[in-house]
């Protein structure tokens, strides 16, 4: 993460990607086996919490603003905000 400070990390169930969440609403992809960053993600406030479904096909992500926000693991995009 540019900002250097994380908050919260969390390997999906297949063990293959890991999610990260920090300060500022950044957010990454990992590729587990190569290191490589897939996506970077913008969410619209700090992110405090990340957990993935059970199929390892989404993630969601919480911060500041008391809203989820799940994003697809292959596209990297947001589908969908809860308030």
């Amino acid at each position: 993460h540019e900002s250097g400070v994380l908050y919260t990390v969390a390997f999906s169930p297949d063990g293959k990607l890991l999610a990260s969440g920090g300060v500022r609403g950044e957010g990454k992809l990992w590729d587990v086996e190569t290191g490589k960053c897939l996506h970077t993600f913008f969410w619209r406030e700090h992110v405090w919490s990340i957990t993935w479904s059970p199929d390892s096909k989404t993630f969601a992500a919480t911060g500041n603003n008391k809203h989820i926000q799940i994003c697809d693991a292959k596209s990297g995009k947001e589908l969908e905000t809860i308030k």
